[in-house]
């Protein structure tokens, strides 16, 4: 249920005719370009693997790969074992970079990996699924082995409050701007960039949200494209590969269209990071607070446990599961965790944000102390 506050600032935000800030700071680490990796998936209707995967940074551009059909097993293993090769290296992951992070690293040391929204933060959900304890993938079985730990981890640690490793390019738009509209349209992000970016009035940026709402930022792509235009282009290659004949020319028109879907989702994000990176505003100061317990967190809930899978002397290497637990202690502990995150966070950024410290007051987690003898409340 929205606050009286939040109306409040949809409202003046409605007013002004753009998008406003949320806070008077920014409470999310925004790493340089070489830093972050911006990645975007698409998928098969009703498939969990992806049909083809876009990364890159924003200086240097992406990377797209594809397979002709989703639904073939050994072709995308062969894809999410190319795409492990780069997200592995860029996030320091040890056994798979000659720069591995260490157990304290500086929090200029931070790498970032930016995803268009929520959707796409759950592919790393099925990855883990798929890959984290596969008995397929040949010459391929360990560093699928090791995607699927990463992104296990990636995702469990993104439902942690404060975490830094991760970011959803709707989710940190969401957390930094008042937009003019309801909240379930400002949750895609063509739709908030469109606010925050088109020229003109306010009815000039709600016809351009409005227009890119219309264009699909999930993995999954617009039902009429892939009924319309790969069905028949998917079958054809199939039908050619069962036959013996040459498909080749199929197998280079699907990825065409993949790659135009590729790139509008992954584009989008790379402008939610320009967006970020370009805002006037402080990160606060708080956050160097986050990056160090994120760092911990990366050392002592993932790198550790690969350390482990190398060398046992180190001690046993406890997988979590991608569906549960199954070891009480382990949930017990991350329950706690998570539970300080929660507590902890509003603390770490309230004393350098005066927006914030309003809204804490106002929802009764903050006071105003007004010297000896005075009133507070």
């Amino acid at each position: 249920m929205n606050s009286v506050r939040s109306i409040a600032e949809k409202l003046r935000a409605w007013e002004a005719g753009r998008p406003l800030p949320r806070y008077d700071t920014i409470h999310h680490a925004v790493m340089p370009p070489e830093q972050t990796l911006l990645v975007a998936f698409v998928r098969m209707a009703g498939e969990s693997r992806p049909w083809g995967v876009a990364w890159g940074t924003v200086d240097a551009g992406p990377r797209i790969e594809s397979v002709p059909d989703g639904r073939m097993r050994d072709d995308v293993a062969g894809l999410a074992a190319v795409f492990a090769e780069d997200l592995l290296e860029h996030m320091r992951v040890h056994n798979w970079t000659f720069d591995p992070a260490p157990g304290k690293p500086e929090p200029g040391e931070l790498r970032q990996v930016w995803l268009p929204n929520g959707q796409h933060v759950a592919m790393l959900h099925q990855l883990s699924y798929a890959y984290s304890q596969t008995k397929f993938g040949g010459e391929n079985q360990e560093i699928l082995r090791a995607l699927g730990r990463l992104a296990g981890w990636m995702f469990r640690d993104t439902s942690r409050i404060g975490s830094q490793h991760v970011v959803s390019a709707s989710g940190i738009l969401s957390d930094s701007y008042i937009f003019p509209a309801q909240e379930a349209r400002t949750a895609h992000l063509g739709y908030q960039l469109a606010w925050l970016t088109a020229a003109g009035d306010r009815d000039a940026r709600v016809a351009a949200a409005t227009a890119a709402e219309g264009l699909p930022v999930s993995p999954t792509m617009d039902p009429s494209l892939e009924r319309d235009t790969l069905t028949a282009l998917v079958e054809e290659w199939q039908a050619r590969r069962r036959a013996g004949d040459d498909n080749a020319q199929h197998a280079s028109m699907i990825p065409d269209v993949l790659t135009t879907e590729l790139e509008r989702r992954w584009d989008l994000t790379a402008l939610a990071y320009r967006v970020m990176a370009d805002d006037e505003r402080p990160v606060n100061a708080g956050v160097s607070d986050l990056i160090s317990q994120a760092h911990a967190e990366f050392w002592f809930q993932h790198q550790r446990i690969e350390l482990r899978h190398n060398d046992p002397s180190q001690g046993p290497a406890f997988v979590a599961h991608p569906e549960t637990d199954f070891h009480g202690s382990a949930a017990a502990s991350r329950y706690l965790v998570h539970a300080a995150a929660d507590e902890a966070y509003v603390g770490y950024l309230v004393h350098s944000d005066p927006a914030l410290f309003a809204e804490a007051r106002d929802d009764g987690r903050a006071f105003d102390a007004r010297g000896p003898g005075a009133t507070t409340s």
